[in-house]
């Protein structure tokens, strides 16, 4: 799950052209405590918390985020691996 996790804050940045130092900035203005560095460490390691990923949603003007991608679904019985 974290690579999806990571996956999807990469995509989210990536398509709207932002990068770990204007996030760090923008994340800062709205008051949430961040750094490039701290960034940076979280998206190497693929480790953060869902409410930080709702703090760069905040910040990010994301209203909709689709959590669930087609592998993730789940296999029903009789589905064909």
């Amino acid at each position: 799950m974290e690579i999806e996790a990571l996956r999807i804050v990469k995509s989210e940045l990536a398509r709207r052209g932002v990068s770990h130092k204007a996030l760090a900035g923008m994340l800062t203005e709205a008051g949430y405590s961040e750094t490039i560095s701290g960034i940076r460490g979280k998206m190497h390691r693929g480790t953060f918390s869902f409410a930080w990923v709702l703090q760069c949603c905040e910040v990010l003007q994301i209203d909709v985020l689709v959590l669930t991608q087609p592998s993730m679904q789940p296999k029903r019985a009789g589905d064909e691996i």
